[in-house]
């Protein structure tokens, strides 16, 4: 996007949903007269969205009471940060989608919750699920085409602060440093590593299990960030 307002290029552009993200962009590189196009994982125009998005906002607001996010990071999932707080929330509903898949005299081994996965397909929040049956490894087999639009003051009076909040939100995942706190976090903790994940180094979890006090580590040999499609 930066290029092409470089450019001065002003035709109609289909890209990936990364550049669907305009806090991602420099905001004088943002152009209200190219028309762009990107894929995108939800449908919101969908009709059973409202009723998925209550429950998106509800497991929120519970997170919130029981003190595991704080108000700033409520808000913001509901809010600027809504994309990546949904990934996350369907993440976790597959992840628990085969554990519920679990027969009641299964042990919680890795074996038994990847064939618990394969035993049928599995309906998830936004998606139309996922489906590893009979050797399949479809996850979300399809995508919506969106088009970016620009939410003025006049529209939405709060849009340049969703945007500011946004920008510091990602920054954070740089600048937010807790590693003194990690000896403090005595809760039971599985952290599973990818030997070729190189978007979360290895290293890195090596790092985490050896100093929080509660933590067993796993490592899953030849898969890197997308293990759970890569090695299911």
């Amino acid at each position: 996007m930066s290029s092409l307002a470089k450019l001065e290029v002003e035709l109609p552009v289909i890209t990936s949903y990364v550049n669907a993200n305009v806090t991602a962009i420099p905001k004088e590189h943002l152009s209200l007269g190219r028309r762009v196009y990107a894929n995108a994982w939800v449908d919101v125009y969908s009709e059973d969205f409202p009723a998925q998005y209550n429950k998106f906002v509800a497991t929120i607001d519970s997170a919130l009471e029981v003190g595991a996010i704080s108000a700033d990071e409520a808000a913001v999932s509901k809010g600027a940060g809504f994309a990546y707080a949904l990934a996350g929330y369907i993440a976790a509903e597959t992840f628990i989608a085969g554990l519920n898949a679990l027969g009641e005299e299964d042990d919680i081994t890795w074996a038994n919750y990847i064939k618990a996965l394969e035993s049928k397909p599995h309906p998830l929040p936004f998606t139309n699920g996922v489906d590893f049956t009979e050797g399949k490894r479809w996850g979300i087999d399809q995508l919506v085409l969106t088009q970016r639009v620009f939410i003025t003051k006049e529209v939405m009076p709060d849009a340049e602060a969703d945007y500011d909040g946004f920008i510091r939100l990602t920054k954070s995942a740089e600048r937010h440093d807790v590693r003194k706190e990690l000896e403090t976090i005595d809760m039971p903790t599985l952290i599973i590593s990818s030997k070729q994940d190189y978007l979360t180094p290895i290293e890195d979890q090596y790092y985490l299990a050896e100093r929080m006090p509660n933590a067993d580590h796993i490592t899953i040999e030849n898969a890197g960030h997308a293990s759970m499609y890569e090695r299911l």
